[in-house]
């Protein structure tokens, strides 16, 4: 199972820069200028040491900020939540702060966008609300889709350049049943190959894409869509090139965010 990406690298160094943000701050590379800021939750710290890596070899360096459950965008709060679990202070003060550095160039956006859209952990979950617009009574897809504006609207008036990266499929089965135990001929992997049919992660994600391609057109976004590199016409991999890509059932390791990035 591929290693779990570490949620405090450089956290000291990330902290002297920007403080009080969040839970999340991690910068890749205290040596390089901070060019871009990796902006949202456990979806976005997956995709950070992949992104670091390529940055990097430009010379340039990125932070990512946030918190864990908080899709990084403004005007929402999750419900049921206290505190800075709520997301609107985070988020608030996240957008904040990479506008006032003029360093930061390029914004890139990610979070669990299929669950905040559809209320929905898993595609055998009944949909619950999870997140609202703060003020209104919009919840979900409803509430996501204006904030997406909003902050994508916010932005550029910052100089900035946004992007966003798309959700990773969800496996929808334990990453160990790719694997087997070593050394053992009783228990061998109980999936071969170890993949989730493209149709079925592209049903999952379908309401989520289709909100994500009606802002596109309305706004100055770049995406990124992990799925060219993870998936071929048929199958979407937790396996490729003898390494597994993922570590749970929906995050990336290390490696797996290299090779979802290999794209980029």
């Amino acid at each position: 199972i591929d290693a779990r990406v570490p949620f405090a690298l450089n956290e000291s160094d990330c902290r002297r820069h920007f403080a009080g943000l969040g839970e999340y701050c991690q910068q890749f590379d205290p040596a390089l200028p901070v060019t871009t800021a990796l902006l949202g939750d456990s979806h976005a710290a997956h995709f950070f040491p992949g992104l670091g890596a390529r940055l990097q070899a430009s010379g340039e360096g990125v932070v990512h900020l946030g918190q864990t459950g908080c899709p990084p965008l403004l005007g929402i709060e999750r419900l049921n939540q206290a505190g800075d679990n709520s997301c609107a202070r985070v988020n608030r003060a996240v957008i904040d702060a990479v506008l006032a550095d003029r360093s930061i160039t390029d914004v890139w956006l990610s979070f669990r966008g299929v669950m905040a859209v559809t209320g929905s952990e898993a595609e055998n979950l009944p949909p619950a609300d999870l997140f609202r617009t703060i003020g209104g009574n919009e919840t979900n897809a409803a509430a996501i889709g204006p904030a997406l504006r909003q902050t994508i609207g916010v932005l550029p008036s910052g100089k900035k350049k946004v992007g966003l990266i798309l959700q990773v499929p969800e496996l929808g089965f334990r990453v160990d049943q790719c694997t087997g135990r070593p050394f053992s001929l009783a228990h061998r992997p109980a999936r071969s190959p170890c993949v989730v049919p493209r149709a079925q992660v592209m049903a999952r994600q379908s309401a989520y894409r289709s909100l994500i391609a009606a802002v596109q057109g309305e706004s100055p976004l770049a995406l990124y869509d992990p799925l060219s590199a993870l998936c071929d016409d048929v199958s979407c991999y937790a396996v490729a090139d003898g390494h597994m890509l993922y570590f749970d059932d929906n995050h990336l390791g290390i490696y797996g965010s290299s090779w979802a990035l290999r794209g980029f």
